[in-house]
């Protein structure tokens, strides 16, 4: 009798023991790259959130950049076409952003088989509105992204953009090298 009591109590102590060491794991997400990453899991529960994203085009509008300037190997001919493409980007989930938000990415094409630096304004006016001047270095014949611009700096990114209002035009002279 003492003998199926002890083991009784030997099977009950090992159960409980069981318990309590299954019972002290914390379940959660264990992959360091999710955004919701708990580093006192030791046990995955499949709630990692790895953030994703897609871009939709919303639209592509260019504008030619002339070059004005008399002494000028290339005086009045379109040396640049400056685009602006318009993209709404989405989300795999809310806590990874805001899906809806858009973005306008900038860039520049050369038309020249020489490399230039350009001073340039860039404006677009109507229900896409921006103006920003900077400078670039571009290679000849060569296509490259300047910006990315979202609503800290574009006010309503998501408006339609309009080509009669978008422009480009040299601050100054364009220096080919």
């Amino acid at each position: 009798m003492k003998a199926i009591v002890y083991n009784f109590l030997v099977a009950v102590v090992c159960f409980m023991g069981a318990v309590l060491i299954n019972g002290c794991k914390e379940k959660g997400c264990t992959n360091p790259a999710a955004i919701n990453y708990n580093s006192a899991a030791d046990e995955d529960d499949g709630t990692c959130i790895i953030c994703s994203s897609t871009y939709a085009e919303l639209g592509t509008k260019s504008a030619n950049l002339v070059d004005n300037n008399f002494s000028s190997p290339h005086f009045n001919q379109t040396v640049a076409i400056f685009s602006i493409s318009q993209q709404k980007v989405t989300y795999n989930s809310h806590l990874c952003g805001a899906s809806g938000e858009c973005i306008i990415i900038v860039k520049v094409q050369s038309l020249v088989s020489e490399s230039m630096q350009i001073q340039y304004d860039l404006q677009s006016n109507g229900n896409l509105s921006f103006g920003f001047n900077d400078m670039v270095d571009v290679g000849g014949n060569q296509t490259m992204t300047i910006d990315t611009l979202n609503s800290t700096v574009v006010s309503n990114p998501c408006g339609n953009i309009n080509a009669s209002t978008l422009s480009v035009f040299p601050n100054g002279n364009i220096f080919y090298y």
